[in-house]
């Protein structure tokens, strides 16, 4: 702004000088020999210098703007690139989660406003259909107790959004996106992945300890730990600890009936968050769902309350445990 100021007053002071200079020349057209011939020559030097260095402000001016919009477009570009690695790995933390706690979803909330300053509106709506998808890939198994993701389409909706980003960044698609037209690499690690998954065993922990370090490192509250140890301990008081026995996995705390024969095993599941705890039961150990209750489109047969603190854990939600726990007893022939 102060540069333009300075352009302008500079442009008026050699317009006029020009404008002077040039009324002198036709002076002496005029009224020939009427003026000095050192006047003249000074005079007719003048316009020279004067219009080079109009021509001379005008380019610097110029490269000055070109620069400037140079710098802008660099720092935009920056700035996008870390919106967008940003936003992908918010993607890659829930899906290792395997969950969405408030604080994330605020996040992603966030993130789609920040993309919102840099992107069109039909990009937008085509990012905000593809993270829709990926939101919906977890898939809950109460037989296993495993959340599993669908990795073809992961790759396939991920992709799509990494395109639109680099629609975003360089105007054009760098390859195309669709699953099917990922190079033989890509796919066969995608491939390999699934043989080495039936392998690998699920993760549980040993201890109450080792699984108290691994939600401390996740940054769920000393409030919700705290909680998960008040409902187990309450658990042991109305069911006997022969007839059941809990694991500690990353997203959950399992219980199982012992000696179960069946795939239906688990009666009950506590999943923390960061700031709540959801305690999650089977429906058709019910008759009908509590009011009260929530339930979510990845796990159909289940619902849960969301508890934040220990008065949350109340008498209706212990009843649900025995309720479920003689349920699951009951389809596994357990006198």
């Amino acid at each position: 702004m102060r540069a333009n100021k300075l352009k302008k007053k500079l442009l008026y002071w050699l317009g006029s000088f020009l404008i002077l200079s040039t009324s002198i020349l036709a002076f002496s057209l005029i009224y020939e020999n009427s003026l000095p011939k050192l006047v003249e020559e000074i005079n007719n030097s003048s316009i020279g210098a004067i219009l080079t260095a109009i021509v001379t402000v005008f380019l610097l001016t110029q490269q000055s703007e070109s620069e400037e919009i140079k710098e802008k477009n660099s720092k935009v570009f920056e700035k996008k690139l870390f919106i967008y690695d940003d936003f992908l790995k918010s993607i890659q933390t829930i899906l290792e989660d395997k969950k969405i706690d408030d604080l994330e979803q605020q996040r992603l909330i966030f993130q789609l406003a920040l993309l919102k300053m840099h992107s069109t509106g039909e990009n937008i709506e085509k990012i905000s259909k593809e993270l829709s998808e990926i939101i919906k890939l977890p898939s809950f198994d109460e037989n296993s107790d495993e959340v599993t993701v669908d990795q073809n389409e992961l790759a396939r909706h991920l992709f799509e959004i990494v395109g639109i980003f680099q629609e975003e960044l360089y105007g054009i698609r760098k390859g195309k996106t669709d699953i099917t037209d990922l190079s033989n690499n890509v796919k066969g690690i995608i491939q390999e992945i699934g043989y080495a998954k039936e392998k690998w065993s699920k993760t549980v922990f040993v201890d109450w300890e080792q699984y108290v370090k691994y939600q401390s490192n996740r940054e769920v509250k000393n409030e919700v730990i705290s909680l998960i140890k008040y409902i187990i301990s309450d658990i042991e008081k109305s069911i006997k600890k022969s007839e059941y026995f809990i694991k500690y996995s990353p997203t959950h705390v399992s219980f199982y009936i012992h000696n179960a024969q069946s795939k239906r095993k688990i009666f009950l599941w506590l999943t923390p968050n960061k700031n709540n705890l959801n305690i999650s039961f089977n429906k058709d150990a019910f008759e009908k769902i509590p009011k009260n209750a929530k339930s979510v489109a990845s796990w159909k047969n289940g619902f849960f309350y969301n508890l934040s603190k220990t008065e949350e854990y109340n008498e209706e939600i212990k009843d649900l445990i025995n309720v479920s726990f003689q349920f699951i007893k009951k389809i596994n022939d357990i006198e």
